[in-house]
């Protein structure tokens, strides 16, 4: 496997070779190289991984070529004639939240002043369980 224009299983061969050759060097240092070896290959194999030669999924692949979309040549959104459905805000809501805007957390230099309430609404469903007990 190549990174970077070095041939990374050539360089862990010589130091092994290296290694076995060189006789001054103490066993509990041998091993610790064998364990960085070890680490360098799984870390060399784990880059070499992408969506196409593992389980990995394209969306996690950071690695992966980008394609670019061509364009349709159509504005994005609903097409000519199409009729819009729209949620439309509900006059008397179940719960009202009033948030408060503490102005210290505002950015510094500018001048504020309030203008009014702005509203948004978030309709969710709830869904119960009913159970039934049937006695004949």
């Amino acid at each position: 496997m190549t990174i970077s224009d070095i041939d990374v299983d050539k360089a862990l061969e010589r130091v092994r070779q290296q290694l076995k050759e060189d006789r001054t060097v103490s066993p509990s240092l041998r091993a610790a190289i064998d364990v960085l070896m070890l680490r360098v290959k799984l870390m060399a194999d784990r880059l070499a991984t992408s969506s196409r030669n593992s389980s990995k999924p394209p969306s996690q692949d950071l690695n992966r070529p980008r394609r670019s979309r061509a364009s349709s040549g159509r504005k994005p959104g609903g097409q000519p004639g199409h009729e819009g459905k729209t949620l439309e805000p509900v006059a008397e809501p179940d719960e009202i939240v009033r948030l408060h805007v503490d102005r210290r957390r505002l950015p510094r230099g500018r001048s504020y002043r309030a203008v009014g309430v702005e509203t948004r609404q978030v309709q969710d469903i709830l869904i119960q369980a009913v159970v039934t007990d049937y006695h004949a």
